[in-house]
């Protein structure tokens, strides 16, 4: 979200372990709909996430999943990547 223009970018609320601990997250995009949990709490509900490179058009439906820090080491351990397929139909 931080890349967010028209839409929230900050969080509901800092949840973050202390320096040194794990976080635990678990993200949920459906369309280009994100909620985020941190720690357990909600701190991103169902906020749009904006294209960053063409901000004409929505964000990529498919494709690479990206991890980012801002200058500092960080580390990585347990992803899990899971995909829901929703019938089309039942819409």
């Amino acid at each position: 979200m931080y890349n967010n223009q028209k839409n929230e970018s900050k969080p509901l609320k800092v949840a973050d372990n202390a320096t040194g601990e794990w976080n635990t997250f678990k993200i949920k995009m459906v369309d280009d709909k994100v909620t985020v949990w941190l720690n357990g709490q909600l701190v991103t509900d169902n906020i749009p996430l904006e294209n960053y490179w063409d901000r004409n058009q929505s964000i990529f439906p498919t494709e690479q999943i990206e991890l980012q820090a801002h200058g500092s080491v960080v580390y990585y351990r347990d992803l899990f990547i899971k995909e829901f397929l929703e019938s089309r139909s039942s819409k």
